[in-house]
């Protein structure tokens, strides 16, 4: 209780800062302009972005994932069933549930669209396998762990999701305040193969000037 007192002590400032941008700078009309909320999109694009920071600490682990999973089978299905009716939703009944904005949306969309491919079904594929890595990394302490990726996804109703929002926040998310024995481990006992790692995100950096300066 002491330290949600001091905290919103300290916060008091920004509360009032807050209230008066939304006074003078029409917050709220600029908001509805460019905010259009799709929590459904921007969910799959954050998952996708996700996945993609994921992917180096979780490559050589894909046996003991596996493992898990075996004894675990009916997660797998759950997730699966989920994003299965999500699409069904979008292709039945809501067309543009699930629509992605041509700014923006991180590596996975900017590769499909350069192959010239439907990026639909590819991500959602790629959000349901970000979920299951995601849940086997959060399973030691699911209600907090989940508590904060809601946190992470409500933050950012936005039309134009782009990579560079999630950058230096899942770090600080997911070796900062997510309860994982996984994390930990790979990380107190040096299990991580920093050299794969640093040449992954160096040829990201790369492929992004390229990207970019064409």
């Amino acid at each position: 209780m002491k330290i949600l007192l001091f905290s919103f002590f300290l916060s008091i400032p920004a509360l009032f800062y807050f209230y008066y941008i939304i006074e003078k700078f029409y917050f709220l009309e600029t908001l509805n302009t460019f905010g259009n909320i799709n929590y459904v999109s921007s969910g799959i694009i954050i998952l996708s972005i996700i996945f993609f920071y994921l992917l180096p600490f979780i490559i050589s682990k894909e046996f003991e994932i596996l493992r898990y999973y075996k004894k675990n089978f009916q997660i797998v299905i759950n997730f699966l069933f989920i994003f299965f009716i999500i699409y069904l939703i979008n292709f039945f009944l809501i067309n543009g549930l699930i629509d992605f904005p041509q700014r923006g949306g991180g590596i996975f969309i900017k590769f499909f669209r350069f192959l010239q491919i439907n990026e639909t079904i590819p991500m959602l594929f790629i959000s349901c396998l970000s979920m299951i890595i995601i849940d086997f990394i959060f399973k030691e302490d699911r209600l907090m762990n989940y508590l904060l990726l809601l946190i992470i996804i409500v933050s950012l109703p936005l039309i134009s999701i782009y990579q560079k929002y999630l950058d230096p926040l899942f770090y600080l998310i997911f070796f900062g305040l997510v309860k994982s024995n996984y994390l930990e481990n790979s990380i107190l006992k040096n299990k991580l193969n920093i050299k794969f790692i640093f040449v992954y995100f160096f040829s990201f950096y790369i492929f992004s000037l390229l990207y970019y300066l064409k």
